[in-house]
C-alpha cells in the first residue's frame, strides 16, 4: 500500500487531468457569485482554464424576439468575472449565449460538450422542492442531464 502523500499526489494529477476545463454557468445571483470563487478555488488548484458562461434568454412571441437582457450588459457582466478570475491567476475566458426562454439548461449542456468541459460549476437559487418542480429549476435539469460532475453552489 502506497503512503497517503503519494496517493494524494495521484489524485491530484488525476483531478488535474479531468478539471482541465470548467465551464462556470453565472445568472448574476447571490449563489452564482459564490460559484465564481468555487470556480477560481478548483482553477488555481489544479491548473484548470475556466470558461464563464452567461445565457441571455429571449422571449419569443407571433411579433418577434423580445430580449430580457442586452447584449452589451451580459457582456460586461461577464467580462467583469473573467476579470476577476485572471486577477487571482486562474486562466479564463468569456462565452455569451442567446436562446429562448426555458432553454438554458441545454445550453449550459451543450456548451459543456462542446468545451469537454470535465466539471461543470453553477450557483442554485435555493428554490424549494414545490417551487423547483412548478418553475422548473436550470440547476435541477443540469444536474440530472449532464454528462459530466456538476458543484452546485448555495
Amino acid at each position: 500500500m502506497r503512503p497517503p502523500v503519494a496517493w494524494g499526489a495521484a489524485s491530484e494529477k488525476e483531478a488535474s487531468a479531468v478539471f482541465e476545463r470548467i465551464l462556470l454557468a453565472v445568472n448574476g445571483s447571490p449563489s452564482s457569485w459564490k460559484a465564481v470563487d468555487v470556480a477560481a478555488d478548483i482553477g488555481q488548484k489544479y491548473g484548470a482554464e475556466v470558461v464563464v458562461l452567461h445565457v441571455r434568454e429571449q422571449q419569443i412571441t407571433s411579433f418577434g424576439a423580445y430580449e430580457v437582457e442586452q447584449a452589451d450588459e451580459a457582456t460586461d457582466f461577464v467580462e467583469e468575472i473573467v476579470r476577476a478570475l485572471k486577477d487571482a491567476g486562474v486562466s479564463a475566458r468569456s462565452e455569451v449565449q442567446t436562446a429562448p426562454l426555458g432553454s438554458v439548461p441545454h445550453v449550459i449542456l451543450e456548451m459543456a460538450k462542446e468545451l469537454d468541459a470535465g466539471l461543470i460549476v453553477m450557483g442554485s437559487r435555493g428554490l424549494s422542492e414545490w417551487e423547483g418542480l412548478f418553475l422548473g429549476s436550470v440547476t435541477h435539469r443540469v444536474l440530472h442531464l449532464a454528462e459530466c460532475p456538476v458543484f452546485v453552489v448555495r
